[in-house]
């Protein structure tokens, strides 16, 4: 797996948090990805002040949803309810990968409640958006075989944080790289598949 990368903002308060949120995901996701435990310093709290702005309590309230998320799969990996991680961002009961689904009547969410937002051929070109009339499985479909190519699934999953002194959603995007090699026509069986990266967007 590749490392998590941080996010870019143009504000610079927010992007300052959105860094210290990538951060706070690759330090938990490497617990789980080398032997699935989860360590914390509860007692532990983030500071941070730029042009005078404090935002102690954003960073503890931001902190915290990220670590019920990944303690969530956590538990899921030690109980057995998954097998692999990405179980979490991409299966459910009617799908392997929900990004392999070839009719509008099974489930769009997978069991971590995450959904498609978009489907990337390559590094720019999109062949499926959410709300398309199109299934993801025909449009990945269209793009393998003839050529090796990388496609990249762009989740989302939101979760409202409220508290007394913070009221604001977050969006969590893991972004899964698919990649099929010269030949390879099989839509279910990609020649890798890994989670690249995981964005968390603070939305306005």
């Amino acid at each position: 797996m590749k490392g998590l990368e941080p996010l870019k903002k143009s504000n610079d308060n927010k992007g300052f948090i959105i860094v210290i949120v990538i951060f706070l995901i690759t330090f938990i996701l490497g617990g789980i990805f080398l032997n699935y435990k989860l360590t914390s310093n509860k007692g532990a709290r983030l500071k941070g002040r730029i042009d005078g702005f404090h935002i102690k309590n954003e960073i503890e309230n931001i902190n915290s949803i990220i670590y019920y998320e990944m303690t969530e799969i956590r538990k899921k990996l030690s109980t057995h309810e998954y097998s692999e991680i990405i179980e979490h961002f991409g299966k459910n009961s009617d799908l392997d990968r929900i990004w392999q689904n070839d009719s509008p009547e099974k489930s769009k969410e997978s069991f971590g409640k995450y959904t498609i937002e978009r489907i990337i051929l390559g590094k720019s070109e999109e062949i499926y958006q959410e709300n398309n009339y199109e299934v993801p499985l025909e449009a990945i479909k269209k793009v393998i075989g003839k050529n090796a190519v990388k496609i990249t699934i762009v989740l989302k999953k939101k979760i409202a944080v409220t508290s007394a002194s913070y009221n604001k959603t977050l969006t969590f995007c893991p972004e899964i790289l698919l990649t099929y090699n010269n030949g390879n026509k099989d839509v279910f069986s990609p020649d890798s598949e890994i989670i690249e990266k995981i964005e968390v967007f603070e939305d306005e």
